[in-house]
C-alpha cells in the first residue's frame, strides 16, 4: 500500500521525501500512518523500477534536499496497482479498500471501470468469507462477537454498493 500512496502523492506533486511523508500523514490520517523507515525503501524500490526519479536540489536556505517525481512508467504502474490490487489480509481489507477508493480520483474512463470491477469482485469474496464464518456451525460466535463481525459486514456492503453505483 505504501507504493500506491507514494505514487499517488507524486502524481500530484514533485516533492521531497519529508513532504511525501507529511502529505500522506495529513491526507490519509484516517487510514494510514507511514513510518519514515517504510517510505524511504519504497521510494528506492520504485526508483529502481523506473517509477520515480530523484534529484538533489538546494533549498533557499542552502540545505540539500532530494526531490522526487513520478515518471510516465510510474503513472502506468500506479494505475495497474490500483486496478489489480489483491487483498491478501482480511484484517486490513476495509482499510485498504478505503485507501484505494480515496485514490481512485486519479483514474478515469476504462481505467476507473476496471478499478471498480476489481474492487467489487474482491469485496464480494470478502463478504462471502464473512458470511461463511457467521454461518459456520462448528465455530459458533457469542452475541458480542456476532455484533463485531456484522459491523465489518455492514462496512463491506457499503463498499460493494459504492462499486455497484460507480460501474
Amino acid at each position: 500500500m505504501i507504493d500506491i500512496l507514494a505514487l499517488y502523492v507524486l502524481k500530484k506533486y514533485d516533492c521531497s521525501i519529508y513532504r511525501i511523508s507529511k502529505i500522506i500523514k495529513t491526507t490519509f490520517y484516517a487510514f494510514f500512518k507511514p513510518s519514515f523507515g517504510s517510505l524511504n525503501p519504497a521510494l528506492k524500490r520504485l526508483e529502481g523500477m523506473g517509477c520515480v526519479e530523484s534529484e538533489k536540489q538546494m533549498t533557499e536556505g542552502g540545505k540539500a534536499v532530494l526531490r522526487v517525481s513520478i515518471t510516465q512508467f510510474g503513472e502506468k504502474y500506479l494505475k495497474n496497482l490500483m486496478q489489480t490490487y489483491e487483498f491478501t489480509n482480511p484484517s486490513s481489507f476495509l482499510n485498504d479498500a478505503r485507501i484505494l477508493l480515496f485514490c481512485s480520483n486519479i483514474l478515469e474512463g476504462e481505467d476507473l471501470r476496471i478499478f471498480y470491477q476489481n474492487l467489487y469482485v474482491q469485496t464480494k469474496i470478502f463478504i462471502n468469507q464473512i458470511n461463511e464464518g457467521l454461518n459456520d456451525v462448528y465455530t459458533p460466535l457469542a452475541e458480542e462477537q456476532k455484533k463485531v463481525v456484522l459491523s465489518v459486514l455492514k462496512d463491506a456492503k457499503e463498499i460493494e454498493e459504492i462499486c455497484t453505483k460507480a460501474q
